[in-house]
């Protein structure tokens, strides 16, 4: 089986109700049959560890970036826990606070 990446972003006035919204949306639109490459597949989110000083879309792209063997590139601990629920296919979505009410849920979905 293989992964897919996705990027889905939500309003909520809490993050779980964009995780049900996004999540709803995301079955609705790519059914239930499983392996999807979608936050369908996701049955929950780690909330993210992003500094306040950075943007959601910003932080998703450092994430999705990351290079865990250089240990000298800034927030590099936040950065690698983040990463690890992100690159995790069969765990939780990687949620990210992007202001607003809006929330980003990102990371590798089985496909």
């Amino acid at each position: 089986m293989g992964a897919e990446q996705f990027y889905s972003t939500a309003k909520g006035k809490t993050p779980r109700d964009a995780f049900k919204s996004a999540h709803a949306d995301a079955c609705y639109e790519y059914g239930h049959g499983g392996y999807s490459g979608t936050l369908a597949e996701k049955g929950g989110y780690t909330m993210s560890n992003k500094p306040d000083d950075i943007s959601g879309s910003k932080w998703s792209d450092m994430v999705d970036e990351f290079d865990e063997e250089d240990k000298d590139q800034a927030h590099y601990q936040e950065l690698k826990r983040d990463f690890e629920v992100y690159d995790d296919k069969w765990g939780d979505a990687l949620c990210i606070e992007n202001g607003d009410d809006e929330y980003i849920f990102c990371g590798w979905a089985s496909s």
